[in-house]
């Protein structure tokens, strides 16, 4: 077992950019139940997690770069059955990636792959369960190393994937971790459901200032006519513009602040526009 070495991340700059470029938004009739789903998943993983307060001036979280953890226990494809499993206890970690010797990582393991060595070969495998049949649980049953242990290929994220990517993905395929990793595969860290779930114990304070100067005030929208109000992460649009075009941009541009639980728009305008983008 080992501990990776911290490395040098993208400015914060390239970081937010990159975040811009990549920001991908579920659209469609069924946005409004999965966005709904997501919430219920990030909410049952918050409990009891600590707040790590970032400086007033701070630019919000954007990229998993942002809140990973860069020094991570993470295991040699040879390790033994016992040296992953004393890992997992000793650091209280749920799973380790599994690198080889270049330290690219080759796949993941978890607690369940540790407990496939005692699971009856005719007991039924639970829906979504990552053992996807009942021959890879055979494999875990008699494997002596991580590399038979693992499950692969490992799913990860990058430093600059966004917080919103990243935690759908994590909805998606049921994981509590992602390994971070370059454009060479090579380990830098690990992402858990509770470093993103942070994002959202942001202050309404935090949140009212970000969308006043990253929204109301930015070059496109001057806006001193349109006021902002914030309680528990929920954000209050209210004023006048002339388009609603323009009121609904600045809606869309309010719920991409990072900590924003919903947007309620209270905005009035007086020309009513025909063609509108996606909610």
């Amino acid at each position: 077992m080992t501990t990776s070495r911290p490395s040098a991340t993208p400015s914060e700059g390239q970081l937010r950019a990159e975040a811009t470029r990549s920001m991908v938004e579920h659209t469609g009739p069924t946005a409004e139940l999965y966005q709904s789903a997501l919430e219920r998943y990030l909410n049952a993983v918050s409990a009891d997690e600590p707040e790590h307060p970032k400086p007033a001036n701070a630019f919000p979280p954007q990229t998993v770069g942002d809140v990973m953890t860069a020094g991570v226990v993470c295991a040699h494809e040879d390790a033994a059955f016992k040296e992953v499993a004393r890992a997992l206890e000793r650091n209280r970690i749920n799973g380790v990636p599994v690198i080889d010797a270049e330290r690219r990582v080759i796949g993941m393991v978890t607690a369940s792959d540790l407990l496939a060595r005692v699971v009856s070969d005719r007991r039924a495998v639970p829906a979504g369960h990552r053992l996807a049949s009942h021959l890879d649980a055979q494999r875990k049953r008699h494997a002596g190393t991580a590399k038979e242990l693992m499950t692969a290929p490992a799913i990860t994220v990058t430093p600059t994937t966004t917080i919103a990517k990243a935690a759908r993905l994590m909805a998606r395929v049921r994981v509590r971790t992602l390994p971070v990793v370059d454009r060479e595969n090579v380990l830098q860290g690990v992402v858990t459901r509770a470093d993103l779930v942070r994002l959202f114990l942001r202050p309404d304070a935090d949140i009212r200032r970000d969308v006043e100067r990253d929204v109301l005030r930015s070059e496109d929208h001057r806006r001193s006519d349109v006021h902002v109000t914030v309680d528990e992460g929920v954000v209050t649009l209210h004023g006048h513009v002339t388009q609603e075009l323009t009121a609904r941009r600045l809606v869309y541009e309010a719920g991409r602040i990072p900590g924003v639980v919903d947007v309620v728009d209270a905005m009035e305008f007086d020309v009513r526009t025909s063609i509108l983008p996606p909610a």
